[in-house]
């Protein structure tokens, strides 16, 4: 027996041992073990009284939640997420990252959010002009526009296109009075009245048989029109009377002219107004700008536009399309990146301009109410259309939007409102397309962002369910993980509150995302659904650990199955294992009867001496631990 007797081991690791070493794995061959921790050896003190135990950790806390994140106050009972509005709009990619994101959602298509309470489907859209068209302008009328060079007014009296013959110029851009039609041809500015009356105001300067009107805009009762003409200063911002006397008036250069520009490099973009000054916007290569033209007051009539200032500019390679002021407060513009909405310096004389409550590449503007609509040409069902803005809702340093009204795949240029019906006049480069009065969308839908309970923690989606009031048409819902997992449901029936059970389609996953469909019914089409409110129930499914108990053989002497006797000092065994715990840090348990390998943290320490401590035996006992798990056991 004696000849088996050697020293295995007898120093564990060094107290300042690092990680490395305490995670690496035990070579048994030395001295069979019963188990490993942290790479030193131990034998089983298993008995009657000494118990092995495995047990999962606690991983619910026992208080009761009191916020409104569920995942981060209490991990028990049922975690809800709700929506019951969506009036703040689209663009939350998280639902519940924000208490304010209780009222948005991720993106939707052919839906109205902006009724508080309530999700219904919009207007469809009808197309009713096969051509080409732009520079759509509201009038009394209903709404000019121009399409190949040639001028049209879809009246809202009647509903129908009409060609106004007596206009033979080359339509360039359009500007209104309120009924009247002012047209920047290519031979002169004409006005065209609410009889489709045709009358030439203006000529282009001597000298310059046409020019290129690039922007137009009646403002501040005078005309301003920008355009490119001949000569060795090309580029002009002309101030022009409304009613000049015995029309058609030749411009004159040195009395009509307050801006010039010597390159054809810049191109005027739109012409708009505030308080107490004239803006133009001007695009200069990946350059745009604003430039202010103020009012001399003690100077009546024309002839009163004082030198510019420059009172805005864009980021490199952000191009203006449009712009408009509204209400004396707001100047929202329109680029090639997105849509700003900017509000009137408190002199007047400028805007201040915010940042891209949308992106996308926008070319037109219009105003009904308390919204701004712009054309979209980022697809939602395959179709591109409208964006809506709530200038009266603002979120974060934007305002709400959301997806408007749809077309087709093609790429929106303007859009107006039909007179006073309310209704969308939309111009694409093949067609025009008009709200429909009564038929609604054939669908739409809406996607909530996705929702992580307040955690990263993985939750199990047990049950959804939906609120609807007294409708037409169906609706459908789809709960959906980040993995692309789905339990989707089609045709649900309106009225009331139905409850859908989601678990047996659906494993536990961090976030997931509710997505709300609505289909049209009724006579013509011309009813839908109303969402009132959808609710998703999940409960929580963490990670899982163990905890391993195991009280262990502490002595100076050991024998392992195979006769061979370790020899070492418990009182520096004890300390490495008391060390480890109380460093926190991770270690390698090997469990040499069943294979098991983990990566655990020692959570405790418990030693007892069974015998007196005597000049014989020494320091001795049983040491039992506890082990907590800390890879991932799914």
């Amino acid at each position: 027996m004696s000849e088996n007797k050697g020293i295995v081991n007898d120093i564990p690791f060094a107290l300042g041992t690092d990680v490395i070493e305490a995670l690496a794995r035990y070579d048994r061959n030395d001295f069979a073990a019963n188990y490993a921790i942290g790479n030193q050896p131990w034998l089983s003190a298993i008995t009657k009284d000494d118990k092995y135990s495995r047990v999962t950790t606690q991983f619910q806390k026992e208080r009761i939640d009191q916020g409104a994140s569920a995942g981060e106050n209490t991990l028990s009972n049922w975690w809800l997420r709700s929506a019951t509005s969506w009036h703040r709009g689209a663009g939350a990619d998280f639902y519940d990252a924000d208490e304010l994101d209780l009222f948005r959602f991720r993106e939707s298509a052919n839906v109205d959010v902006w009724t508080q309470g309530q999700l219904t489907l919009l207007p469809d859209t009808e197309r009713v002009f096969e051509s080409g068209a732009s520079h759509a302008t509201p009038c009394a009328l209903g709404v000019w526009f121009i399409s190949d060079s040639d001028l049209y007014l879809y009246r809202a009296s009647t509903d129908t296109i009409e060609q106004v013959t007596a206009f033979t110029g080359v339509a360039l851009r359009l500007a209104t009075d309120g009924c009247s039609a002012l047209v920047g041809a290519a031979d002169g500015l004409y006005e065209v009245s609410s009889t489709l009356t045709v009358v030439k105001l203006y000529s282009p300067p001597a000298g310059s048989a046409t020019w290129d009107v690039q922007a137009l805009g009646y403002v501040k009762d005078r005309i301003i029109l920008c355009a490119k003409i001949t000569g060795a200063v090309p580029m002009h911002v002309f101030e022009l009377g409304r009613n000049p006397a015995s029309p058609p008036v030749t411009v004159v250069l040195v009395d009509d002219s307050r801006y010039s520009y010597k390159s054809t490099s810049m191109s005027f973009a739109a012409v708009t107004e505030t308080t107490s000054a004239i803006l133009v916007a001007t695009n200069i290569g990946i350059q745009s700008r604003v430039i202010s033209f103020t009012i001399d007051s003690s100077v009546g009539g024309n002839s009163a536009m004082l030198e510019p200032i420059v009172v805005a500019e864009f980021p490199i390679g952000e191009t203006v399309r449009a712009m408009k002021s509204y209400l004396s407060t707001f100047v929202v513009t329109a680029t090639n990146r997105g849509v700003r909405v900017g509000t009137e310096s408190q002199n007047g004389l400028g805007l201040t301009y915010g940042p891209l409550t949308v992106e996308d590449d926008v070319y037109g503007l219009a105003f009904n109410g308390e919204y701004v609509y712009t054309t979209r040409r980022v697809t939602r069902l395959s179709s591109q259309g409208l964006w809506r803005i709530d200038l009266g809702t603002e979120v974060g340093d934007g305002f709400a939007y959301a997806s408007d009204l749809s077309i087709t795949d093609e790429a929106p240029t303007s859009v107006a409102f039909i007179g006073t019906t309310g209704r969308a006049l939309i111009t694409t480069a093949d067609s025009v397309f008009v709200q429909h009065a009564t038929r609604k969308a054939e669908s739409g839908y809406l996607a909530s962002g996705l929702i992580r309970f307040g955690t990263t923690e993985r939750k199990q989606p047990v049950s959804a369910a939906i609120r609807s009031g007294l409708g037409e048409g169906t609706l459908g819902l789809s709960i959906s993980d980040s993995a692309g997992a789905a339990a989707g449901f089609d045709s649900l029936p309106v009225g009331g509150t139905l409850n859908i059970p989601v678990s047996a389609e659906l494993q536990p996953n961090t976030e997931f995302e509710v997505t709300v469909t609505m289909n049209r019914g009724g006579v013509g089409d011309t009813g839908g659904p109303v969402l009132e409110e959808w609710q998703l129930r999940a409960l929580p499914a963490p990670v899982r650990s163990r905890t391993i108990t195991i009280p262990l053989m502490l002595m100076s002497e050991e024998r392992d199955v195979n006769g061979v006797i370790r020899v070492s000092d418990p009182w520096l065994r004890l300390q490495a294992l008391e060390q480890l715990e109380q460093s926190g840090g991770a270690c390698m348990f090997q469990d040499f009867s069943t294979g098991e390998e983990r990566i655990c943290v020692l959570r405790a320490v418990q030693f007892e001496q069974v015998n007196p401590q005597s000049f014989t035996q020494g320091f001795s006992g049983v040491v039992t631990v506890q082990l907590q798990t800390v890879d991932v056991e799914i």
